[in-house]
């Protein structure tokens, strides 16, 4: 019977594989010497660990058709470099009986690698050559070691470096204080104008409502009512205010004047 499995391109299982090795030393298509040359075994990934104590190498072959599977005759020249060897293929496309002795299998979905039969480990030599390749073709020194020993003038250097970036640091803190405390002092000055400017309204509301004035009432219709209200005020108030008004500066004045 034909295994039935969901298709998936060789790009997307090495990207399942370096998510699972993102703390590892991750190389696909990795050769085991010079790139100037033929015979040389090339290993769709291979991974070392970043452990000294417990150092592995494993290697990955990647098969996303039954024919690649059947017609690969090149895994053998993988074993001297690596002490793990797995097939990775989509799901159920390879059954773990068909791997050969020693070799492990790793079923791969859109969303992980999982293994169906282990690896066995073996004990390997370092693949040197794979190593000098590594550095020569696929590596790029990006930073200094700062492990390494380092003379005094460096040293000097560099705690000079420290301190001045540590006063600048400082100083933008200061700014950033100053500035923050001015904004503070801003917000709470107009937070308090507006505080005053809302009293002042609610007494001016408070006002209208009082000679029937309310908030959803229009403009023609305020209108008319402070018409109305004027005409409660006989023509001459004012004027008779006025005469009160004289009257009774005269009159304190011919007391005032008494009392002289």
């Amino acid at each position: 019977m034909k295994p039935v499995f969901k298709s998936m391109s060789s790009e997307q299982i090495t990207n399942i594989l370096r998510g699972q090795h993102s703390n590892d030393v991750f190389v696909p298509e990795c050769k085991d010497g010079s790139t100037w040359f033929a015979g040389h075994a090339r290993m769709d990934v291979w991974v070392m660990n970043r452990s000294w104590a417990r150092l592995c190498f494993t290697g990955y072959e990647i098969k996303v058709s039954r024919g690649d599977f059947k017609q690969d005759e090149k895994w053998h020249s993988y074993l001297p470099l690596c002490n793990q060897l797995y097939f990775v293929c989509p799901k159920g496309m390879i059954e773990p009986s068909e791997m050969p002795d020693g070799v492990g299998l790793k079923y791969c979905t859109e969303a992980r690698a999982t293994t169906v039969k282990k690896a066995a480990h073996r004990e390997v030599q370092p693949p040197m050559e794979l190593f000098v390749y590594l550095l020569m073709c696929r590596s790029r020194i990006v930073e200094p070691n700062y492990h390494e020993p380092r003379t005094r003038e460096e040293k000097v250097a560099e705690y000079k470096k420290w301190l001045a970036e540590k006063e600048e640091d400082r100083s933008i803190g200061h700014m950033v204080s100053y500035g923050i405390a001015r904004t503070t002092d801003s917000v709470q000055h107009a937070n308090k104008s507006l505080m005053a400017q809302i009293e002042r309204f609610k007494k001016i509301e408070q006002f209208c409502r009082d000679i029937g004035i309310n908030q959803y009432d229009y403009d023609d219709r305020i209108k008319d009512k402070l018409a109305q209200f004027k005409k409660l005020i006989p023509d001459d108030y004012l004027n008779k205010v006025r005469a009160i008004e004289q009257s009774t500066r005269e009159l304190v004045s011919i007391i005032e004047s008494h009392r002289a």
